[in-house]
């Protein structure tokens, strides 16, 4: 199992690497009115949530494009639970942040880091 700071690296190495591709990704889902919550689904798996962003072949995680109403839909949140991430998401400015969700083999989280690029 992987420390915080651990996780925490390899999300900042993910984020130089494909910060164009993110920044693309997260404007298109806002642009053309997707969604106001795009999240950024990171794995070390193939998994079944949102659309694959990129050839995976040069990295260890899998990066996929997912939206707010899909993890309600994969009860990822529970519907009760909208409202509160919707105030959380909107407190991150999202213009500046990501919204990512990260999936390991034991656990799964949401983080929420400043844009680059």
């Amino acid at each position: 199992m992987k420390t915080q700071e651990e996780y925490y690296q390899a999300l900042e190495n993910l984020i130089d690497l494909k910060y164009n591709l993110l920044n693309r990704t997260v404007d298109a889902v806002r642009d053309q009115d997707v969604s106001n919550y795009p999240i950024i689904v990171v794995s070390h798996q193939p998994i079944e949530i949102g659309i694959p962003l990129s050839n995976q072949s040069n990295l260890t995680w899998h990066i996929n494009a997912s939206t707010l109403e899909e993890m309600v839909v994969k009860n990822v949140i529970v519907e009760s639970k909208v409202d509160e991430f919707r105030k959380l998401y909107n407190s991150k400015t999202p213009e500046k942040h990501y919204c990512f969700f990260l999936v390991d083999d034991e656990d799964a989280n949401f983080v929420f880091h400043p844009r680059k690029g």
